[in-house]
């Protein structure tokens, strides 16, 4: 009824201009888009209306969702004002157009540099075009004009960063926290770059600080927590997470972070309980299925872990998580042949799930099939090329059957490059050399390798063969024993039992002479 009347009173008076946008305004509110175009232009072609009727016309347009409309009547304004210039700087930036929209920009800021707010907006704009000499310079002069202004110095730091300079990009967001230490963007990115580095201790008290923070709040607290945990500050971890659980009991992320931070310190009760509660809540979250799993298997529980990995997949069928964790489950029982069509599935559902590729490979290993580990090694390399556990495992597979000795040694010599202190790596690489007749740098080899692991019965086992190769029968007697020992039903104990017997019969040693094993 409203509308009726203002059109009736337009219709009266056609030249009152207070009338018609009345009429327009209400028109806006109804969304009725045309007919308030219609009011505006009445008679008038669009070149003959005022630079304020184009400018109104243009933000109708902009309503309507036609962009380029709006932009070309805001090109005919004769005179156009900072806001003519704002407004098509955002109509070009939402249609793609950035150097237009720069262009307008830079127009305002041409007449007033002290826009702080323009200039990081146009600053982004240039980063997006990735011109980023651009973009720095207009920060560092906007810098000189306005003085220490935080937003310029971090928004500098986002260029820095963004450029590959991290180490400069750092020093600019601590000076923008120096100058304002409450700015929670600098704190922000300080802790990003050290989260990034892996470097947790750096981080913390950034976080620490946004967490109490008035905008921080809970978010803040979730990254926090997860801070605290792979920072090994577990109590705190926990305190943060039962305080946010004690506002959100319904969280599943939380119980789950929780679930991890017991886990870390052996209380495997508690761990399962919060990870049981985050399925309770969330029965798709996979992680927490597959953290259920391992968590069995850490405390050696290899029966409860096969119960949860079938429930994990029952749940969750479509899942290439649930099936390789199965197959992944079914080799730490070293039931291989169970494992292979779990891990074949899991491989199918995602062709470039790279763990389950290595769980395949073993498994077709331990069945005997070489051929086809190696390929599955192979893809494992393509997807992770530094993957040196991969390496490693190939090339102890080849040396272990005594094929291919020189593509062994160089991968497995390859893995130990990257990680010179790893026992695994060093045994790989004292066998290969074994089985290439090189046996004086073989036991230098296994020398190191024992002294890292000396609770491993293959290890010692190739200790012996290796000692045993050297000359050294009695030492290589106590160390087969001791490899026994550690593990009576290992796959080298058939092995070992039999280089006992010889050894014994060799030195002509009687059971009642035997000395206690080393």
């Amino acid at each position: 009824m409203a509308i009726r009347y203002y059109e009736a009173a337009h219709e009266l008076d056609t030249g009152a201009v207070a009338l018609r946008n009345a009429l327009v305004q209400r028109y806006l509110l109804l969304e009725k888009f045309n007919q308030a175009l219609s009011c505006i232009k009445g008679q008038k072609k669009e070149t003959e209306l005022s630079d304020s009727d184009k400018s109104l016309c243009a933000t109708i347009y902009m309503r309507m969702g036609r962009l380029a409309r709006a932009a070309e009547m805001l090109e005919t304004v004769t005179e156009k004002s900072r806001e003519t210039r704002y407004m098509l700087g955002v109509v070009y930036e939402s249609m793609g157009s950035l150097p237009k929209a720069i262009s307008n920009y830079k127009a305002i800021l041409d007449k007033d540099t002290t826009s702080v707010d323009l200039v990081i907006r146009v600053s982004a704009l240039y980063g997006r075009l990735r011109n980023w000499a651009a973009a720095e310079s207009l920060l560092v002069t906007a810098s000189g004009n306005t003085g220490k202004e935080p937003r310029l110095y971090n928004a500098i730091g986002e260029i820095k960063l963004a450029k590959g300079d991290t180490a400069l990009g750092l020093d600019f967001f601590k000076m923008a926290a120096v100058i304002d230490s409450d700015f929670v963007d600098a704190a922000r990115n300080i802790a990003q770059v050290y989260i990034r580095r892996g470097d947790w201790a750096s981080a913390i008290p950034y976080y620490e600080r946004l967490e109490a923070s008035d905008s921080g709040g809970e978010m803040f607290g979730r990254t926090l927590a997860m801070l605290y945990y792979y920072g090994n500050k577990y109590e705190k971890a926990k305190a943060l997470l039962r305080s946010m659980l004690a506002a959100d009991i319904e969280d599943y992320e939380l119980h789950f972070y929780l679930g991890l931070s017991y886990a870390a310190q052996d209380s495997a009760d508690l761990s399962r309980t919060e990870f049981e509660k985050t399925l309770v809540i969330r029965p798709d979250f996979a992680e927490a299925w597959m953290q259920l799993a391992y968590l069995d298997i850490k405390v050696k529980d290899v029966d409860e872990a096969l119960a949860d990995a079938k429930r994990f997949a029952k749940a969750l069928p479509a899942s290439p998580a649930a099936w390789r964790t199965l197959g992944y489950v079914y080799n730490v029982r070293k039931e291989f042949k169970n494992a292979l069509p779990q891990l074949r599935k899991a491989v199918d559902m995602d062709t470039l799930d790279a763990f389950a590729l290595y769980e395949l490979g073993s498994a077709l290993e331990r069945t005997g099939d070489i051929i086809s580990s190696a390929v599955a090694f192979r893809r494992v390399l393509r997807l992770k090329p530094e993957d040196a556990s991969a390496a490693n495992y190939m090339g102890y597979m080849w040396a272990d059957k005594g094929i291919k000795l020189d593509s062994a040694k160089v991968l497995i010599a390859w893995a130990l490059g990257r990680d010179t202190a790893n026992g695994a790596y060093l045994d790989s690489y004292a066998w290969v050399l074994y089985r290439l007749g090189k046996i004086d740098s073989a036991l230098v080899y296994i020398e190191k390798a024992i002294k890292l692991i000396n609770d491993d019965a293959t290890v010692t086992c190739h200790y012996a063969d290796i000692l045993l190769a050297s000359g050294r029968s009695r030492e290589a007697l106590d160390a087969f024993g001791k490899s026994l020992e550690l593990d009576a039903k290992s796959d080298e104990s058939e092995h070992v039992r039999k280089m006992i017997a010889e050894l014994e019969a060799k030195l002509g040693i009687q059971p009642d002479q035997k000395e206690p094993v080393k």
